[in-house]
């Protein structure tokens, strides 16, 4: 999925994306999250695997002058 919502930022053709693996951000793999053995705080019901994305830097093509 991670690589997939990467493929589609590209195919948006809102941003300057020309490489996927040239979009920075930061990643954080979050394996079993929401366990209430490794997460205190967590804002959804039961236990998913996820990837934490921040920091995410997109150049856009759009126009805003009027």
């Amino acid at each position: 999925m991670y690589k997939e919502f990467l493929n589609q930022l590209k195919l948006n053709g809102s941003f300057s994306i020309y490489d996927v693996t040239k979009i920075q951000h930061d990643q954080v793999n979050r394996p079993h999250w929401g366990d209430p053995d490794l997460y205190k705080e967590y804002p959804l019901k039961g236990v998913f695997d996820g990837i934490e994305i921040s920091n995410l830097q997109l150049k856009t093509f759009l126009n805003n002058c009027l």
